[in-house]
């Protein structure tokens, strides 16, 4: 989920519903409960860009 950008070398996280569903050394609650709460970030504007 933490990656780093090619170009500038800043980290960031990569987290959707369809390709991430573990954590790894997480338990399945907080993992579930955590991820959703990632996930949802993109829902609100303030987290979006939109061009």
């Amino acid at each position: 989920m933490a990656c780093t950008h090619a170009a500038t070398g800043r980290r960031h996280l990569y987290v959707n519903r369809i390709f991430v569903d573990r954590i790894e050394g997480m338990d399945p609650d907080a993992r579930r409960d955590l991820l959703d709460w990632l996930c949802r970030q993109a829902d609100y504007p303030e987290h979006q860009c939109r061009l």
